[in-house]
This record gives C-alpha cells, structure tokens and sequence, in this order.
C-alpha cells in the first residue's frame, strides 16, 4: 500500500511537471506583430523642400527676436532717460524748497521778536 502511494505521488507530481511546461511554451510564443504607416514616406525633393522652408521660418523667427531685442533696448534707454528727468525736477524742487527753508528761521526769529514787542499771553 506504502508502494501505492509513492506510485501515485510521484505519478501526479510528473504529470503537473508537463503541465507547467506544456503551459510555459505555449503561452511564451513571441507574437507577431505588425507596423503599418498610414502614408507614404516622402521623397528626396520633398522633404528638401520641407527643410527649406523650416529654414526660411526660423529665418523670419529669428529676425522678429532681434527686432523685438531693439526695441526692448530703446525703451529701456527711454526708460532710463526719463528717470534721469524725474530725478532731475526732484533736485530743482528741492533747490527750491531749501532755499525757502533756509530764509525760515529768519522769518521765525522776527515773528518771535514782534510777538514778544506785542506782549506774550499770560
């Protein structure tokens, strides 16, 4: 009965084995594919003529950067100049003021003088 049983085992251990291998090459087939295009590669002409007027599109890109850099750099120059006039007309406001500043005191010391000739307020 012992004989049996290793029979049996055995057996049902051999025949799981070639059922993983069965399973492992039928499922491992690489499968085939296939790639199609939609359309036709271009030809030579065709394409150089592509290339050419890619070339001509970055050309024109290229020069609206550098016209679009100029004027950037004018109205910065512009920029700068017109904070060269503001600052300007801020020194001549303040020339201005402090020449009246400086006749302040004078002023203050002569209303003082005819507040005490008029008499303080007790």
């Amino acid at each position: 009965m012992l004989i049996l049983g290793a029979v049996v085992t055995s057996l049902g251990t051999v025949l799981g084995l070639a059922v993983q291998i069965v399973t492992l090459l039928r499922f491992n087939k690489a499968q085939r594919r296939e790639v199609s295009f939609s359309s036709e590669p271009v030809s030579k002409e065709q394409f150089a003529q592509h290339m050419a007027d890619d070339k001509l599109a970055f050309g024109r890109i290229e020069n609206q950067i550098s016209d679009l850099s100029d004027t950037i750099q004018i109205n910065k120059d512009e920029a700068e100049e017109g904070r060269a006039r503001i600052y300007d007309k801020i020194d001549d406001v303040r020339q201005e003021l402090s020449a009246k500043c400086d006749d302040i005191p004078s002023r203050v010391i002569a209303d003082l003088a005819n507040f005490k000739q008029f008499g303080a307020p007790k």
